[in-house]
């Protein structure tokens, strides 16, 4: 199931084709399902606040792609959004659970490498090229926090550089 926002149908048909499915753009008429019992929002992060309240209100259990909002007060609304129902909400970050990555923590874990002294991670992603089209200044400045944070999940003794956490 892909919800699609305007001028990415090609993902959403390469997802369907790839997996199975549907997709649809009208957000309403994709919560109002009920076979729906949760949804993944992967928009940009400042459409995330109102994407989650729809969720919400229609009874659906939620996971978000980091990060959360684009600043502390939306992400303590969304928060308290969240505490108000009986539903699950989390945010995905999924460097976390790659298998890549928990390999390489479990193998400096286990001292299989000796004590790092830093981390400098490069990797594939697999996503078709349109998805980068959009690409904003504020995206780099991300994709470099990203890498702070990827390093700090695989060597979690590795100091913080330029206050990334």
């Amino acid at each position: 199931m892909s919800g699609v926002r305007p001028g990415r149908r090609r993902p959403a048909e390469d997802t369907v084709a790839r997996y199975g499915g549907s997709h649809d753009r009208d957000l309403d008429r994709h919560l109002a399902r009920p076979d729906v019992d949760a949804v993944i929002i992967t928009t940009p992060h400042d459409t995330h606040e109102p994407l989650l309240a729809a969720a919400l209100e229609a009874g659906k259990h939620v996971l978000l792609e980091k990060p959360l909002a684009q600043d502390l007060a939306t992400a303590r609304r969304m928060v308290s959004a969240a505490e108000a129902f009986a539903l699950t909400t989390g945010v995905l970050f999924p460097t976390r659970t790659d298998p890549r990555f928990v390999r390489a923590r479990e193998a400096i874990g286990a001292g299989a490498i000796g004590t790092p002294l830093g981390v400098s991670a490069h990797y594939l992603v697999d996503k078709s090229a349109d998805r980068f089209q959009d690409l904003r200044p504020q995206a780099v400045v991300e994709a470099a926090y990203d890498s702070a944070r990827l390093g700090r999940a695989i060597v979690p003794a590795v100091p913080s550089a330029g206050g990334a956490r």
